[in-house]
């Protein structure tokens, strides 16, 4: 995991996908992680934590792909608004992220949420 935090914060996204994406294998192999019951297509699956999902969702917003930011959206309990706006941007949907940001700004007057509008 501290491989892809560093690729990430380096912004080599690939590298960081292939990193993360061995940590959640090791992760699901060493037992650490719950037994989900049985998927929509019949297969088992594994419950990741909330924090590791978002910056799963993190790296493929970051590479810009949409698919894979879909498919981890429907592996999350809940998004905070941070996703749903990341998520938002992502996919260039700008107006429904635009209304994210004012929600956010509502709850609380944060700098990140000023820079978000601006943008």
């Amino acid at each position: 995991k501290s491989l892809a935090m560093a690729a990430y914060r380096c912004k080599a996204m690939t590298r960081a996908l292939k990193y993360f994406e061995t940590h959640l294998r090791r992760y699901a192999k060493s037992g650490e992680a719950k037994s989900s019951p049985k998927l929509g297509n019949g297969e088992s699956g594994y419950m990741y934590s909330q924090k590791d999902l978002a910056i799963y969702q993190r790296i493929y917003g970051s590479l810009h792909e949409p698919d894979g930011m879909e498919g981890i959206s429907s592996l999350k309990r809940s998004s905070s608004i941070k996703d749903q706006i990341h998520f938002l941007e992502s996919n260039g949907q700008w107006a429904e992220a635009l209304t994210r940001y004012e929600q956010a700004l509502q709850i609380s007057s944060n700098f990140e949420c000023h820079l978000g509008i601006v943008k």
